[in-house]
């Protein structure tokens, strides 16, 4: 496999960008309603890769199409620890069943909340919603949640929430503040 590449599945990779993606990343830009000029994008392209603290990641399928990019980089708060942030938007984000965003299926049509409908038409994405009781659809996402469920909370003796905080915070399941 080429360095910088991430197989995710037999049908796609997801690889580290370099400066001659420019035209595809550009052209996927038009589609999300960016303005897109050849030399602009090409240079904002090397001035990020150059950028210590950044990187592009690109989802290209087996047959070497492009079709997505994420901008990830450092980003420092004064509320918080230092942590990744990804920038970019996506084709497609998967929602969870969660009744405040997934209303259901009307005439065998998936129904989303109507603010969360003009957020992603605002923004270019489509949302999508996961298969009820399909936790492997979301993979490393629903792998903690089992583990303190099934590791931590089963046969758990609860006393008052300052204790369990205290108890998760011992096994390392969340960080003290």
């Amino acid at each position: 496999m080429i360095p910088g590449t991430f197989m995710v599945d037999s049908d796609f990779v997801i690889r580290l960008a370099v400066p001659g993606d420019a035209p595809v990343i550009g052209s996927l830009a038009t589609e999300l309603g960016y303005p897109n000029n050849y030399a602009e994008t090409a240079d904002r392209l090397r001035r990020v890769l150059a950028s210590p603290g950044h990187m592009v990641l690109l989802a290209e399928t087996a047959q070497q199409t492009i079709i997505g990019w994420v901008h990830v980089f450092g980003a420092v708060r004064v509320e918080s620890d230092a942590f990744a942030e990804l920038g970019g938007v996506p084709q497609q984000i998967l929602y969870d069943r969660m009744k405040n965003v997934y209303i259901g299926k009307i005439a065998g049509k998936k129904k989303f909340n109507d603010t969360l409908v003009g957020f992603a038409l605002h923004y270019g994405f489509k949302p999508e919603v996961a298969p009820a009781y399909a936790a492997w659809v979301k993979g490393k996402v629903e792998r903690p949640y089992n583990f303190i469920r099934e590791g931590f909370w089963r046969g758990y003796g609860f006393i008052c929430l300052d204790t369990a905080n205290g108890d998760l915070t011992s096994c390392g399941i969340i960080q003290s503040a």
